[in-house]
C-alpha cells in the first residue's frame, strides 16, 4: 500500500521541507508517479519503528472453499478486505493486531460497535469465519474484536486472532 506525500506529512506530523530533507537524506525513499511521490506505507511504518501492515481476507461458509479463495486473491494480488497491523509480537497460535484501513485503503473512520468495519469483525466472530492474512497459508479465526484507544489518544479496532490450522 502507498501513502501519499500528504499522508506521510500528516502521519508523521512533519511539514513538507522536512520531509523533503528526509528524502534527500535517503531516510525515506518514495516512488515518483506523475507528479506525485508515493511512499511504501510499511517503509514509513518500519521509519517510526513500527511493524508493517498485514493484508486480511474473511472467509466464510466451507472452510476448503475459503482457502481456494483466499489463495486466488493471494496469488493473483486481490484487494484484501482489511490491512492489519500486530500490535504485539505474534505468539504460537496467536495474534493480537489493530486494524488499519480497509482493502480500498481507506482509514477505518468510525473504530467503534455500529461502524462498518467493527461489525464486519463482530460478525466474523460470531459466526465463525474464517481469516486468511498475507500470503500465510494458515487458516485463524477471530477470537475477540474490542475498541480502544492508544496512549496518544487514537481510537482503533483491537483483535485479537488465533490459528486453527
Amino acid at each position: 500500500m502507498f501513502m501519499t506525500s500528504e499522508e506521510v506529512q500528516q502521519f508523521l506530523r512533519i511539514s513538507r521541507s522536512t520531509l523533503y530533507l528526509w528524502i534527500r537524506e535517503k531516510k525515506l525513499y518514495p516512488r515518483k508517479a506523475g507528479r506525485a511521490w508515493l511512499f511504501l506505507a510499511d517503509e514509513v511504518f518500519r521509519f517510526v519503528g513500527l511493524k508493517p501492515s498485514v493484508p486480511l481476507w474473511f472467509g466464510e461458509g466451507d472452510l476448503e472453499i475459503s482457502k481456494e479463495k483466499a489463495r486466488h486473491f493471494i496469488r493473483g494480488g486481490g484487494k484484501p478486505d482489511f490491512y492489519i497491523q500486530y500490535i504485539s509480537d505474534s505468539a504460537r497460535g496467536f495474534i493480537r493486531a489493530k486494524v488499519l484501513w480497509s482493502g480500498s485503503h481507506e482509514k477505518v473512520s468510525f473504530p467503534a460497535p455500529g461502524g462498518i468495519a467493527f461489525d464486519s469483525f463482530s460478525k466474523a466472530k460470531s459466526s465463525n469465519n474464517t481469516v486468511f492474512l498475507g500470503s500465510d497459508s494458515s487458516v485463524w479465526r477471530v477470537r475477540d474484536v474490542r475498541p480502544e484507544t492508544s496512549p496518544s489518544g487514537e481510537s482503533y479496532i483491537a483483535l485479537d486472532l488465533e490459528q486453527i490450522e
